[in-house]
């Protein structure tokens, strides 16, 4: 299981993944498979989220973020705000469990931690593909 709170290093490696496209891709490679990538585990979500009215399911986004000190981004949340579609502010009430208003306890359903888990292979198999096409390019020049 993926435990997103101890993944150390992200910063310096993507400035040298993006080093590595620039250089010999054409710096939007790496982008483009960041976003398939989000996408990928949006859809991963998507397919774990309980569904009642189908409001979480459609809740969850994938977007690009603006490029901060050159470097692709993506991500993938919950919908929070109205002005960007289809909202889930109850997303993480669901995914972490919650105590009622009445003291009841509603129990964590992890969907979001399973669609993430889910996605890891495939993510990591289209990044290291991109990859390994970058280094051999660099290699044979």
């Amino acid at each position: 299981m993926a435990d997103m709170t101890r993944i150390t290093g992200v910063s310096a490696l993507m400035n040298r993944l993006d080093k590595l496209d620039r250089a010999y891709g054409d710096g939007e490679a790496l982008q483009d498979n960041i976003d398939r990538a989000a996408r990928i585990t949006q859809a991963n979500i998507r397919t774990e989220a309980p569904y009642l009215t189908g409001a979480l399911r459609r809740g969850i986004l994938a977007m690009e973020l603006p490029k901060l000190k050159n470097k692709p981004m993506a991500v993938v949340k919950a919908n929070y705000s109205p002005s960007k579609g289809p909202i889930a502010r109850h997303a993480h009430l669901v995914n972490n469990g919650h105590i009622t208003r009445g003291g009841s306890h509603v129990p964590a359903n992890p969907f979001f931690d399973r669609g993430v888990n889910r996605s890891v292979g495939v993510v990591r198999k289209m990044i290291t593909g991109r990859l390994s096409e970058l280094v051999n390019k660099a290699a044979s020049k």
